[in-house]
């Protein structure tokens, strides 16, 4: 009951945060991924049914309340030099090839970790898209979390 009241109470702060210039809502989940909006798509959030609710940019997404650690605000840099991570990103036909060996992680819009398949090769880390589900996944690179859409 006290998580929902703080999640209400956040979730009106962002319906009338007015300077969302460079800042984002960060959704971090007990597994240690996280969800980032950025302020400026203006999203809308809301507490239903054990659910935390953020609508933004044409997209809903629902998290199991008990599976949210936190619920924070970030700065985010404009630009690609925000994403940097030590290696080079890139996409051939149906993969992402990264230029280096990384543990690879996937997870549905809602936190559950799926399977993915990756392997690695000489000094590169081939990650396979086919492998994903349709719909909305985020795929954990090393440090960097990418959105996926199938």
């Amino acid at each position: 009951m006290i998580k929902k009241t703080i999640l209400f109470f956040v979730a009106t702060f962002i319906s009338l945060a007015s300077w969302a210039g460079g800042k984002s809502l960060v959704v971090t989940f007990d597994n240690g991924t996280t969800q980032t909006f950025l302020l400026s798509d203006k999203p809308k959030v809301s507490v239903a049914d054990d659910k935390l609710i953020v609508e933004a940019a044409a997209t809903t997404m629902q998290y199991t309340l008990n599976e949210v650690k936190t619920f924070t605000f970030a700065e985010v840099s404009s630009g690609i030099d925000g994403l940097a991570a030590g290696y080079d990103i890139t996409k051939e036909g149906d993969a992402i090839i990264v230029s280096a060996q990384v543990k690879v992680e996937a997870y549905t819009a809602d936190g559950k970790e799926i399977g993915i398949q990756y392997t690695h090769d000489a000094n590169r880390t081939i990650i396979s898209l086919s492998s994903l589900p349709n719909g909305l996944s985020i795929v954990r690179v090393g440090a960097l979390s990418v959105k996926i859409v199938r």
